[in-house]
């Protein structure tokens, strides 16, 4: 297909790697609402396929036996593999990647990650795929100057201080834009901190709702951007279908800044429980980095890392503004999505 022409994404071939995370299982459910009935799923292992079938629940589709997935079990760094996968593809949609690692692996969750764009990329342009559309994150994006957001020019200065998923994306998205000037059609997506639906023991931000369910007292003092992983799948789509207007840029997602005394609140609300009643100081959160970065050292796990624990105390602003202004999406109220994950969490724990 010619680039820069619109996808009939109802009608074309889809594929979806990292369909049995967050943000591929929302937007396979986003795809198949959108009456997509060509999608092919290339998977690592099935033993995680009930992540997808949740998720896919959720939006009120039957599971993974609906009319449209093709799921296919192989190794993501066999390009070849993946080429014949993606053969006829008009869209591929890249949300693969690993966000954290177990001490002493930080370094081959780095490279894993960047091998995989790497072989994702290459099959690409071997299938001559339509358009790659990759999940990035405002992560791979550099820091402004004080008082300023982040947006889609903030170029990435270093890798001092950076977290190990940070640099992951920043040399995967290097092999991305390597891709493009070998010819391929790319868009990519630096998503802010996403808040959405999935496994309530697994999963990053719905973990958050299982912590203030049981009662959280306190939160930290930094505020953060963030998405839900729905607006993430609708702007996915969209990026895949617009013209040349989005090939071959990078769109930062972010809907609502918020605190994250305002967000665990929000979230209380939603889940009709307490929210909480106070602010841990910053000095403490620091403290207490510096104590985990030691215990790392020493080969022991916490379930909180250094980055974590100093990055709940930044005021992190993005901008993600581009896409509204170049494109026909509008982000859904963030407290909206809140609220519905907060009905579900009810609903799933009602059950037990």
């Amino acid at each position: 297909m010619e680039q820069g022409t619109v996808r009939n994404i109802k009608t074309s071939k889809t594929v979806v790697l990292g369909a049995t995370g967050m943000v591929g299982a929302h937007l396979t459910a986003r795809l198949l609402l959108e009456g997509c009935r060509n999608i092919v799923l290339p998977v690592r292992s099935r033993k995680h396929l009930p992540r997808l079938q949740r998720v896919l629940r959720y939006h009120g589709i039957e599971g993974i036996e609906s009319d449209g997935l093709q799921i296919a079990e192989t190794p993501y760094y066999n390009s070849a593999a993946l080429a014949a996968l993606i053969d006829g593809a008009d869209a591929v949609f890249h949300c693969a990647a690993a966000i954290s690692a177990p001490p002493g692996r930080s370094q081959r969750m780095i490279a894993d990650n960047v091998a995989v764009t790497h072989a994702v990329t290459e099959a690409c342009l071997r299938a001559g795929a339509g358009r790659l559309v990759y999940v990035s994150s405002v992560a791979a994006l550099g820091i402004p100057e004080a008082g300023k957001a982040t947006d889609e020019d903030t170029a990435f200065q270093s890798l001092a201080g950076r977290s190990p998923y940070s640099v992951s994306k920043f040399y995967s998205e290097n092999e991305v834009w390597r891709a493009h000037a070998d010819g391929l059609d790319v868009t990519v997506a630096n998503p802010a901190v996403i808040l959405g639906y999935g496994d309530w023991h697994t999963h990053n931000t719905p973990r958050l709702f299982r912590m203030i369910y049981k009662g959280l007292p306190f939160a930290a003092s930094g505020e953060v951007g963030y998405v839900s992983a729905g607006d993430v799948a609708r702007a996915l789509v969209v990026l895949a279908t617009e013209g040349s207007n989005v090939s071959g840029q990078r769109f930062v997602l972010s809907n609502e800044q918020l605190t994250y005394r305002a967000l665990f609140s929000q979230m209380a609300e939603a889940l009709q429980v307490k929210p909480p009643r106070w602010v841990l100081p910053d000095s403490l959160l620091k403290r207490a980095a510096r104590c985990a970065d030691t215990l790392e050292r020493w080969g022991i796990r916490c379930s909180i890392d250094r980055n974590m624990l100093e990055s709940v105390t930044k005021r992190l602003r993005y901008d993600g503004r581009r896409i509204t202004e170049q494109t026909p999406f509008r982000y859904t109220p963030l407290k909206e999505d809140i609220a519905a994950m907060g009905r579900q969490f009810r609903i799933d724990f009602a059950r037990r």
